[in-house]
């Protein structure tokens, strides 16, 4: 068995988007079991999404809270202009 070390950059937080995009974001944290990988500890939760798990996940909260079209599309364009790199992302959750 091998152990390898990597070095989170800084994170860098993204503008607060508008109110129905953050409730998604909200979300995102209060369900990140359901990432690809995911660490909680002391008001901070630290999730990794693959693209196809985020989409996914992203689809089924718009259909289960019956949002407008607009709202969808709010929300599919904040997901899509994450720094996505290799269609996986990681976020940082600070409550």
């Amino acid at each position: 068995m091998s152990l390898d070390v990597g070095v989170i950059p800084t994170i860098k937080y993204l503008e607060r988007p508008d109110k129905k995009v953050y409730d998604f974001i909200w979300h995102l944290n209060l369900n990140a079991d359901e990432a690809d990988w995911s660490v909680s500890s002391g008001g901070n939760t630290i999730v990794e999404y693959a693209r196809e798990n985020m989409i996914a996940q992203m689809e089924e909260y718009i259909t289960d809270e019956k949002l407008v079209q607009d709202v969808a599309d709010g929300i599919r364009k904040w997901a899509g202009a994450l720094p996505w790199k290799d269609d996986v992302v990681m976020l940082h959750f600070s409550w």
